[in-house]
């Protein structure tokens, strides 16, 4: 019975709808958990004023002159997701989250297409390759940002076309030149990816030197070569242009291990949809969601642990040595592992925790998005062992971690599956409105366009410590204030232009800005849930002074 399943999930017409059913799942999950948060916020900006022929640049004002509109360069990400944006921001009109929505259609498409290719390229058999696309369609994932199924997909792509190329003895410009290509755009979606490639590129022309291997050691010098010369002047640009080579968070510098304390159990997330189960828990315990998130972080550490040493200890005992596409794909995905998961560790280590207001607490081993490529590489490899190395010993002990894990995946997936169809039925949020859904957010964005009818001439000014409001203005034809603390030590008094400055702030955050707020001219506009919205008007110089 087992045999005759697994030759009907290898017919031609299953693998085209698993496929078909994975892409659509996919999708169905961006479009359900569709959301803008400040990062998107400023990337959607940044292209708007990109294609205004302003450059990449966020929309600002400074409190020397609120009137005053300035394009401020920021390199907060390279430019790769602000490129694919652009191809679909002019024709969409003020829906710009259509353009993000189209951005993360293309990205899956390519995604699976990809994962598919490599899966069979590492000898997969086709019914567990059609499984294994359901299963990444229909995880639950909500929490995907701009840039990380961009960066997943042009990584998965390298992968494949690295392991492509090792298949043969002779490595031509025609198998270098796509492996090149997705390579490059990985970096340029993703500064992380950057160390990523020339780990890489050294780790080909190692294996090339280790296995004698002219052809593989060539192509790993031109791989590097052109890794270094082109980002090399891309950073050195940014570093004469706008005064860094890249963007890091500015905070303390030093050795922080409590840090790593705060890592994302990404071990745990990347097999079950942890979210649900901290609520579903917190419920039946009656206890908040974080206890249940802290818990599985402690679980997470040693887990991690155990999975990197497991897969090191692999890696080591092979030695390097490659001699079929599976060994192929492990070596060269071990490196994107263990050089992703180690420099976000020492990012961690080596950088203060982010305690902004309110005492916010950010580093880098705390989003599970930055694990994306790791998430993916150790499903596969899981996959692997039990479905096809495992059932190869042919052991009693070896069908019970097969249940499991077959339990386990299929839970999943039908939850997932279930999911995408509930909420779909119902009806989501139109993509224009998405904008909206947050209250505050909602009221920035109405104030802005009430004023610019009401007074056209007045320069609306945003600034807020949710630094979304503030990279959202320049969308409106606002400009943001992007350190609010300025306004306790200066006061604006005048301005080339008539200017209205709102300020956004959270109740846990009033305590901060007690001396502007004390202030004269300085009025409360609304209260929204947890949020004050105040306004300041500031007059040109000749009105204050006739």
């Amino acid at each position: 019975m087992l045999k005759r399943a697994k030759e009907y999930l290898s017919l031609p017409w299953v693998s085209v709808l698993c496929t078909l059913l994975a892409i659509a799942g996919e999708i169905g999950m961006i479009r359900i958990f569709m959301g803008i948060g400040s990062d998107k916020f400023a990337q959607v900006s940044m292209t708007h004023n990109f294609l205004q022929g302003h450059g990449l640049t966020l929309t600002s004002s400074t409190i020397e002159d609120l009137g005053k509109m300035l394009y401020l360069p920021h390199n907060g990400w390279p430019p790769g997701y602000n490129l694919f944006l652009s191809l679909f921001l002019p024709f969409v009109g003020d829906n710009y989250m259509l353009a993000c929505f189209l951005v993360d259609c293309l990205s899956v498409v390519l995604f699976f297409g990809y994962c598919r290719k490599l899966l069979l390229l590492i000898k997969f058999p086709v019914w567990l390759t059609n499984l294994f696309l359901l299963f990444q369609g229909f995880f639950i994932v909500s929490n995907a940002g701009s840039t990380d199924h961009l960066s997943l997909t042009f990584l998965t792509a390298s992968l494949y076309y690295l392991v492509k190329s090792i298949g043969s003895d002779t490595i031509s410009w025609k198998t270098i030149t796509p492996l090149l290509f997705f390579l490059l755009l990985a970096c340029f979606t993703r500064y992380q990816n950057i160390p990523v490639a020339v780990c890489l590129a050294a780790t080909l022309i190692a294996t090339g030197l280790l296995q004698n291997k002219v052809s593989w050691s060539h192509s790993g010098v031109i791989l590097l070569s052109c890794i270094m010369l082109f980002y090399g002047g891309f950073l050195l640009y940014q570093r004469f242009h706008m005064g860094s080579a890249y963007y890091l968070l500015p905070v303390k510098r030093g050795i922080y291990p409590g840090n790593l304390a705060l890592m994302h159990p990404f071990v745990v997330s990347g097999f079950i949809n942890l979210h649900f189960y901290a609520v579903q828990l917190g419920i039946i315990f009656n206890n908040e969601y974080h206890t249940w998130i802290t818990a599985a972080r402690w679980v997470g550490l040693p887990a991690i642990v155990l999975l990197t040493a497991a897969l090191t200890y692999y890696a080591i005992r092979r030695k390097g040595k490659i001699d079929n596409s599976f060994t192929g794909f492990f070596i060269f995905g071990y490196i994107i592992y263990i050089s992703t998961i180690g420099l976000l560790v020492y990012l961690a280590l080596t950088h203060d925790k982010n305690i902004g207001p309110p005492l916010f607490t950010w580093t880098y081993v705390m989003d599970e998005r930055y694990y994306i490529f790791p998430v993916f590489f150790t499903n596969i490899c899981s996959w692997w062992y039990c479905f096809v190395r495992i059932p190869k010993n042919n052991t009693r002990w070896a069908r019970w971690p097969i249940l499991l894990f077959t339990l386990l995946t299929t839970v999943e997936v039908a939850h997932g599956i279930y999911y995408v169809v509930k909420k779909c039925s119902k009806g989501v949020t139109p993509l224009q409105d998405v904008p909206y859904k947050e209250p505050a957010e909602a009221f920035v964005i109405r104030f802005i366009k009430e004023t610019q009818q009401r007074d056209p001439n007045r320069q609306v000014v945003i600034t807020a410590f949710s630094k979304r409001h503030a990279f959202s203005a320049g969308l409106y034809g606002a400009s943001g204030l992007f350190n609010p603390m300025e306004l306790n030590n200066r006061l604006p008094r005048s301005s080339s232009n008539p200017a209205v400055l709102l300020l956004m702030i959270h109740k846990n955050e009033l305590f901060l800005l007690e001396p502007f707020l004390r202030q004269p001219g300085v009025k409360l506009l609304a209260t929204i849930k947890d949020y004050s919205a105040f306004t300041y008007y500031v007059e040109p110089a000749e009105r204050n002074h006739p």
